[in-house]
């Protein structure tokens, strides 16, 4: 699937359309600066990615912090640009749950040596 999109550039600013119709609205906008045409990074990533952000994405990108205490750093503004998200405290990680859970014991090998380094693992 190609995503199209236009780029139209002006002699003090640049904006990125999905169409070439008069009246769309741009996605992006940019300037001029010495002849080079910037385009701001929160514009263009930041901004767009902070819409889709959930309580699990957060609970993942802090390193798999509990719902319980992300709800207390959000509470407490804890960290620069955490937003407002509706946290569930009851909610337990599946990641956590398998790093808890203990594997089977092996069963006892039923093959002896004869000799030195006969099995090497």
């Amino acid at each position: 699937m190609a995503f199209r999109n236009h780029v139209v550039f002006g002699p003090c600013d640049v904006m990125v359309c999905k169409t070439m119709e008069g009246n769309s609205s741009p996605i992006l906008k940019g300037r001029c600066l010495k002849s080079v045409y910037v385009m701001s990074a929160q514009t263009a990533y930041v901004d767009k990615a902070r819409k889709n952000e959930t309580a699990d994405l957060w609970h993942a990108r802090l390193g798999q912090v509990s719902y319980k205490k992300l709800k207390v750093m959000i509470k407490k503004s804890m960290l620069k640009d955490l937003p407002q998200l509706d946290v569930k405290e009851d909610i337990v990680c599946a990641k956590f749950q398998f790093g808890k859970a203990h594997n089977l014991p092996y069963q006892d090998s039923k093959f002896k040596s004869k000799e030195p380094l006969e099995l090497v693992h």
